[in-house]
């Protein structure tokens, strides 16, 4: 999901973090899934200022979240370790 400019967006113009602190203006965000379908969270991107968002800048942050997915992954199937 990405909104370029949350004040010109009818779903995000009155949200309290568009009008008041932090006013965000920008976000990009990408859904955290594991391999068994869970949904862990949202990897996102935000600004105070408004922004483009180019395709390549869309692929870069699926890159990102797949990078974050995959340690996710791999700490649920790490064996569990005692202290």
């Amino acid at each position: 999901m990405v909104v370029v400019d949350t004040l010109s967006d009818d779903r995000f113009a009155d949200n309290p973090l568009v009008v008041g602190g932090p006013r965000i203006r920008f976000y990009a965000g990408h859904p955290l899934t594991l391999d068994d379908g869970s949904c862990i969270g949202t990897l996102c991107l935000l600004d105070t200022r408004p922004h483009t968002f180019e395709e390549s800048d869309l692929e870069r942050l699926r890159d990102l979240a797949l990078i974050v997915m995959e340690q996710f992954q791999a700490l649920k199937n790490a064996p569990s370790r005692r202290v």
